[in-house]
């Protein structure tokens, strides 16, 4: 991994556990929850902007992130992620056939 970006939870994950915990998502959705790579730069202006471990919409994962700044983040095999529109819902059902 590179030694300049830090893996971040999309959604908080003090918010996933409590998401299991109500039964809104399951064991393995919990254990598979979206992340990305996230540069140091951008982890610190998201933490001083009070974003680092809450968001405005766990169902839309990335607002937290275009509140602040401008970023283009791509799937693991380069499908570019629409930021205003890709859900939760959107990451479990493209990530479905990882899933074993």
């Amino acid at each position: 991994a590179d030694k300049e970006t830090d893996f971040e939870h999309l959604i908080p994950a003090a918010r996933v556990r409590d998401l299991l915990l109500a039964g809104v998502i399951d064991v393995q959705q919990a254990l598979n929850a979206p992340t990305v790579r996230l540069s140091r730069d951008k982890h610190k202006i998201l933490r001083e902007a009070g974003w680092a471990s809450k968001t405005p919409d766990m169902w839309l994962p990335f607002r937290r992130y275009n509140m602040v700044f401008k970023c283009e983040f791509q799937t693991y095999d380069g499908t570019v992620i629409d930021q205003d529109a890709w859900t939760l819902e959107n990451h479990y059902n493209y990530f479905r056939h990882l899933v074993i």
